[in-house]
């Protein structure tokens, strides 16, 4: 998340977290439950697995992920949510924005599929 902002990255990534870790602790005093970790999946976002010729990026976009072994969905979703992306020469605020968009067009359609196949 520090990576994705090119000015104050640290600072929106440290506000962000607090505000995480303050609503799960309003969320356990209101239960009154024990905190556990076993529902926060921060990095998890269910998009259907799609070779990446398939996905429709720009073709500049496509080389750059395949020459670092990115040749699906589900591994390029994963590698931007936790901020990987952005050590990867050649990758800016544009293609980001490319993925970002690509992710909330087709996110929770992988878990749809997986439930209308059984």
């Amino acid at each position: 998340m520090q990576k994705k902002h090119s000015k104050g990255g640290y600072k929106k990534a440290c506000g962000a977290v607090a505000r995480r870790i303050a609503v799960a602790l309003y969320f356990v005093h209101k239960r009154n439950t024990p905190f556990s970790y076993e529902k926060y999946n921060f990095y998890k976002q269910d998009v259907p697995e799609i070779l990446i010729e398939d996905m429709g990026l720009s073709n500049r976009l496509t080389k750059i992920l395949q020459a670092n072994a990115l040749t699906d969905s589900k591994k390029i979703t994963e590698t931007y949510i936790t901020g990987q992306l952005y050590d990867i020469k050649g990758f800016g605020s544009k293609a980001a924005l490319e993925i970002q968009t690509w992710i909330d067009k087709y996110k929770n359609t992988g878990r749809k599929e997986e439930k209308n196949g059984n």
